[in-house]
């Protein structure tokens, strides 16, 4: 997504959510001179990875593992992230060594 969405400069940045609640994937675009130009590469990226027919490259794959456990364990390496964690968790149903 980098090279098609920051690197061509339709949008200086953004993220790529799933929210759980809604059963949805949310796409955020940050200063963006194009949104819907950015949209419609990203809609193109998704539609290409999820594609049966996509054979995804090992390394990338290894690279995107590693990203999300990065990102799971940054957001608990302060007490106040912690009890974020632990109260989502809670009010979500999860027992309480879900993250682990």
């Amino acid at each position: 997504m980098w090279c098609k969405i920051r690197g061509s400069g339709l949008s200086y940045g953004y993220g790529l959510h799933v929210n759980l609640s809604t059963g949805r994937l949310v796409l955020s675009l940050t200063k963006s001179t194009s949104p819907g130009k950015a949209f419609a590469a990203a809609r193109g990226i998704l539609q290409e990875t999820l594609s049966p027919d996509y054979e995804w490259d090992p390394m990338e794959l290894e690279a995107a593992k590693s990203s999300l456990i990065f990102e799971e364990v940054e957001g608990l390496k302060s007490v106040p992230g912690a009890m974020g964690a632990a109260l989502g968790n809670k009010l979500n149903g999860l027992p309480k060594d879900f993250i682990k």
